[in-house]
């Protein structure tokens, strides 16, 4: 054996193992560098919605501690029909803070009927005093800013719910499926609760529901599809979803609707995936052709004929 060539060797295989590691750092660098971004980018709520999270004589806004943000009926609302001004539980009981009372409605709750598009409850009027006795726990969609979904938890409030609005750690659902834990509990004036989600966050409304039949009694799911079987539960079930909606995976949609027979659909025409929420156009939608409000209007009404039924 040439004595020089081993050695020239030797020397050479240190730098090609100092040339492999620091390649393979650089690569996971990247990877932990491409990670971060994704987890800390998200879809930013509008100013329009972020204006929808200060309180005014038809919802007040409240903020929990652990960011969850509270939507109830105002006084305009609950006093005009019942006379009593107490909805839900009072904000002193979960230290919330209230968030404002300088927005102005645009139009008059009791004065406005149901979206003109026929849904589910296309002949139901704005606000229900029955509706009252009713909380929504909703999920936001995957990397969607909290905030967005202010518009939609306020017509929901419109119609009579206590809505909570929870947060999830990088906007992803995945990291607490089990944000709605103890919210009931704060709240034991309502007698009836309902959860909801959009896309991501419907799929791990569905997930928790199925964990907790005995306590939920129905699931909204909007622009999202259960992976779980909750065929044999008692749960009602509303599914919404627009006809334009460009980011719903529809084959996925069909494999799992054997999982709730029980589901009531409605298709929005004219509607799409990122009007559920108020953070401009996700990727990859398709072109609605109706307004924002009018999509959050019907899905309101599709909300207060299940708790009707």
């Amino acid at each position: 054996m040439d004595i020089s060539n081993e050695r020239a060797d030797k020397k050479r295989h240190p730098k090609r193992k100092r040339r492999v590691i620091t390649v393979i750092v650089v690569i996971l660098a990247v990877i932990v560098a491409g990670g971060s971004v994704y987890l800390n980018t998200s879809y930013p709520a509008s100013d329009d919605a972020l204006l929808a999270l200060e309180s005014d004589d038809y919802v007040t806004v409240t903020q929990m501690e652990n960011g969850y943000y509270v939507f109830q009926p105002g006084p305009a609302l609950v006093d005009s029909n019942t006379g009593d001004g107490t909805v839900g539980a009072d904000a002193s009981s979960y230290d919330a803070t209230t968030s404002g009372a300088d927005a102005s409605p645009t139009s008059d709750p009791q004065a406005e009927t149901a979206s003109a598009t026929d849904g589910l409850a296309n002949e139901a009027s704005k606000f229900s005093p029955d509706a009252m006795q009713c909380g929504v726990i909703f999920y936001p969609g995957g990397k969607v800013d909290q905030a967005a979904y202010a518009p939609l938890m306020r017509e929901f409030a419109e119609r009579g719910f206590t809505v909570v609005l929870v947060r999830f750690p990088f906007n992803l659902a995945v990291f607490d499926i089990n944000a709605a834990d103890g919210i009931e509990a704060q709240f034991p004036q309502i007698g009836h609760w309902y959860i909801g989600g959009h896309s991501l966050g419907g799929a791990m409304a569905a997930q928790y529901a199925s964990d907790h039949s005995g306590d939920i009694e129905g699931l909204l799911l909007c622009a999202a599809y259960s992976t779980e079987d909750l065929s044999g539960t008692e749960l009602q079930v509303v599914s919404v979803y627009g006809s334009c909606d460009g980011v719903l995976n529809m084959q996925s949609y069909e494999k799992d609707k054997p999982n709730i027979p029980q589901a009531e659909e409605d298709v929005i025409v004219g509607g799409c995936h990122s009007y559920f929420g108020d953070y401009g156009m996700q990727d990859g939608d398709g072109t609605p052709t109706i307004t924002r409000e009018q999509q959050m209007s019907r899905t309101a009404d599709d909300l207060l004929a299940m708790a009707a039924a």
